[in-house]
């Protein structure tokens, strides 16, 4: 769900088999990099998207690290604290603690806008939190009880998609009229959602399908059939590819949006988490069952495999932290 022009990979993890596990946290870590949260304990590791060589950072968060997220400009990094309903903003490449402010309930989903002005919170009771960061000043946008996941609309940033299960539905908020503008019907329940970089084509995937949205007129394009499994979804930055992470049968599926071809990548039990690099030459699937980040080539139509991060657990979420222009 979300494209993002970061400075570098970051990943929620806490080891791995390939790299030694070096403490590096006196600020040596460089885009491309990538940061990771191993959850409860919210500690941060580093890896190399090169060569996939995984480094400790620090202590980040407190009872429960959930996400992570690098600002547009790349030098701020955001974890969510479910365990104590805040947001805590961290300075890359260095790491020190620049501020934390809290929600009104437990975070699910982090969105920032492109000044690095606001912070959008989506939160269990059903909240989208707007954070002021400047001025520490709130203001609120009532949604579901039901909300899961939420992507904001680029190119221009001032509208989201919120995914509600429950409700069967997902719902078009304006962030500037602060009300639900559209709501998009399906008949099982939508977990996830993405956009292309230019904000024409919107992804929602169901548990048995990804549907293709005309953003502007939210009329359905198509749809990718999927297994009864499929939580998380991405597409890359060039609008290329489009990615499915089956929980179920541990399959990434991965579709060529140019020709309607499909991939299949292995990635193991509860495969989750896809994110693709900005040049999409490679794609980084978590394995949470088996404590993994997998690599693979998406220029090898062998589908190969590069790498496996192993960390201990429990992965909670990764980004990625790349050089912008």
């Amino acid at each position: 769900m979300r494209p993002y022009l970061l400075l570098t990979l970051l990943l929620v993890l806490a080891c791995r088999d390939k790299g030694t596990g070096d403490d590096t946290s006196s600020g040596m870590i460089r885009p491309p990099a990538g940061l990771a949260i191993c959850s409860p304990a919210g500690l941060l590791y580093s890896f190399d998207t090169r060569d996939g060589d995984v480094h400790y950072l620090t202590e980040v968060g407190g009872s429960s690290a959930t996400d992570v997220m690098v600002n547009f400009g790349g030098d701020r990094l955001f974890v969510t604290d479910a365990g104590a309903d805040r947001i805590l903003i961290y300075r890359l490449p260095d790491l020190p603690l620049l501020s934390s402010f809290t929600v009104g309930g437990i975070p699910l989903d982090l969105e920032l806008d492109r000044a690095g002005a606001h912070a959008f919170v989506l939160t269990r009771n059903g909240l989208i939190w707007d954070y002021a960061i400047a001025h520490a000043t709130y203001d609120s946008i009532d949604v579901s009880t039901d909300a899961r996941s939420m992507s904001m609309v680029p190119p221009d940033l001032v509208r989201l998609w919120v995914t509600c299960p429950r409700d069967s539905a997902v719902y078009e908020v304006d962030l500037l009229a602060r009300r639900i503008t559209d709501t998009l019907r399906f008949d099982r329940r939508p977990y996830d959602v993405c956009f292309q970089s230019d904000g024409s084509v919107g992804f929602v995937n169901t548990a048995t399908a990804v549907h293709l949205f005309a953003v502007e007129t939210m009329e359905l394009i198509d749809s990718y059939t999927t297994s009864g499994g499929t939580r998380d979804i991405a597409v890359s930055p060039n609008n290329r590819w489009l990615a499915a992470a089956d929980s179920v049968d541990g399959t990434v599926r991965v579709w060529d949006l140019t020709t309607g071809e499909r991939r299949d990548y292995h990635a193991g039990a509860s495969a989750g988490i896809p994110r693709f690099e900005r040049s999409a030459e490679h794609l980084f699937v978590a394995s949470l069952a088996t404590d993994e980040i997998l690599r693979f080539s998406l220029t090898d139509t062998a589908q190969t495999q590069i790498d496996t991060m192993k960390f201990p657990r429990y992965l909670a979420a990764f980004t990625l932290w790349e050089e912008h222009d």
